[in-house]
């Protein structure tokens, strides 16, 4: 099974074996690692840096292509090729007949074996595992590379409903302190006294009326300005989109009028055959036309960009004043407890039922009956906290236990990579976490050579589990001493691993020299 590489990046030509391990060497910047990236693009769309932002196509080529000969003579190709000089689009072929991109990802399946992309690339690339991925994906695809399910222990929902508990307990202190500030005797009062009482409790309704009425003031307040930026938002994307057309549209002028400008007046655009003088004038005089039209059309661009940045630059400045106005206001509305108020609002008005009900029969207000309730019901409250708090701890104590045996699981397939899946916070709680060891030594702390050991080992497991048949990818072979060298060779041939390995050497072209060979 045979790769070809034509025009990606620094290689112009190569062929190479994918069913055996390979050694790559030649001096540096020769395209060494064009030959790896050329075989992560054509099975994941990125290079070996796990990016797609990089120029596959050779500098002055119009296309590259990456073909893979298999099955005595079918071929599988990937075609990267400019549209309009700046664009590109990608095709795929079988056997010369065009075909779809899911199609080519059905024929690398059928060849290859699949896998979720991060774990494709993880069991392709060395250090792509390591490197790209964030903690959480690589955590996850750490235990679903040995079948292992966490067991939550219920801790969410426990530690749901202490946050619920809590959430009451305040709710009801706040009700207490509401009901302290009504400041209504429960004893026999005189007639003269209650008024006042009635009066004032009107006038503190009133003033929480009107601090609430503030609140919303300020909600509608916010919304508007949430809207506002909103379409300030939308109209800087429309404003940046126009903008980038028209620096599109100014880079094919720019590129007309080159093309113009380097056009003969001498020779027929068509024949290409010797004008007479007075066709010469004619010609010159249309081609002076013509770059001065595209001049035009090109200082009516700039001008326009100009325009249209000036207006995208204070369009992001409004945004900013805005953002900052929407985060005043959020703060302000923070600080400002509606549901309390509502709460007191309404029990002031409920008191003063009471109190105008008194001022009829003499009844006495239940202020003190209301705030001993509340107090049981907190006394409770804690009481179900303190129980929760006690399971919690006992259930994160035992995730503590599994979790060191799910690390120790893992650990003993590795003999230089370790993994820690678990952090224990100051408070005791177990924080997921994926930190990586190689020998005892932090992983970016390790040398070139412990990590290319430890990531073939890792990589192996991937292709183990997944049944993969892609070759692994190894650049900078040459921080590795002999024996490290040939024991890797060793680890790679008892293990049939198929690998292509770069290694930096003084030649002036790349050597392709395959050292082992086998079918999978």
């Amino acid at each position: 099974m045979n790769m070809k590489i034509q025009n990606f990046r620094g290689v112009a030509n190569a062929e190479i074996d994918l069913a055996s391990i390979t050694i790559v060497d030649g001096e540096n910047g020769i395209g060494k690692t064009s030959i790896l990236d050329a075989i992560s693009w054509f099975f994941t769309d990125k290079n070996i840096y796990g990016s797609t932002k990089f120029e596959p196509i050779k500098k002055g080529e119009n296309n590259c292509s990456v073909t893979l000969l298999y099955n005595d003579g079918n071929t599988l190709e990937k075609v990267l090729e400019y549209k309009d000089g700046i664009s590109t689009r990608t095709r795929y072929f079988v056997d010369n007949d065009e075909i779809k991109a899911n199609d080519f990802a059905n024929n690398i399946t059928e060849l290859f074996n699949s896998a979720d992309s991060e774990v494709l690339q993880c069991s392709l690339v060395y250090e792509y595992f390591l490197t790209k991925l964030t903690a959480e994906n690589r955590r996850k695809i750490i235990l679903n590379l040995f079948n292992i399910k966490e067991n939550s222990y219920d801790l969410d929902t426990k530690k749901a409903e202490l946050n619920k508990v809590k959430k009451e307990i305040e709710n009801l202190q706040l009700q207490v302190s509401s009901y302290k500030k009504i400041e209504i005797s429960s004893k026999n009062i005189n007639e003269k006294e209650l008024e006042k009482e009635i009066e004032k409790t009107k006038q503190v309704i009133a003033q929480k009326e009107k601090e609430i009425e503030k609140y919303y003031k300020k909600e509608h307040e916010h919304n508007e300005l949430l809207r506002e930026n909103s379409i300030l938002e939308i109209k800087l994307n429309d404003i940046l989109k126009q903008k980038n057309e028209l620096e599109k549209q100014h880079r094919l002028l720019q590129k007309e009028y080159k093309e113009v400008y380097a056009r003969s007046t001498d020779v027929c655009f068509n024949c290409k055959q010797q004008l007479p003088e007075d066709l010469k004038v004619q010609e010159f005089e249309k081609k002076q036309s013509e770059l001065k039209n595209i001049i035009e059309q090109g200082k009516n661009a700039a001008d326009k960009i100009k325009e249209l940045q000036k207006e995208y630059t204070e369009l992001q400045q409004q945004i900013e004043l805005q953002k900052t106005k929407i985060k005043t206001v959020e703060l302000e509305l923070k600080k400002f407890d509606i549901k309390g108020e509502n709460m007191l609002k309404n029990e002031l008005k409920r008191q003063l039922e009471d109190l105008l009900k008194k001022a009829g029969t003499k009844q006495e207000t239940n202020i003190d009956e209301l705030i001993d309730q509340c107090d049981a019901k907190i006394k409770e409250l804690q009481k179900a906290k303190l129980i929760l708090e006690s399971e919690i701890k006992e259930l994160q104590n035992k995730r503590a236990e599994d979790s060191a045996g799910i690390e120790k699981q893992i650990n003993s397939n590795f003999k230089n990579i370790e993994f820690t899946l678990f952090e224990t916070l100051t408070n005791g709680e177990i924080k997921p976490a994926c930190n990586i060891l190689i020998n005892e030594v932090d992983y970016f702390s390790a040398s070139d050579s412990e990590k290319i050991r430890a990531n073939i080992e890792l990589m192996s497991k991937f292709r183990e589990k997944y049944n993969l048949k892609h070759p692994l990818l190894i650049d900078r072979l040459e921080c590795l001493d002999d024996e490290i060298f040939d024991g890797i060779i060793r680890y790679l041939e008892q293990n049939k691993l198929n690998a292509i390995l770069t290694k930096v050497s003084n030649s002036k072209v790349i050597n392709i020299k395959k050292i082992a060979s086998w079918t999978e």
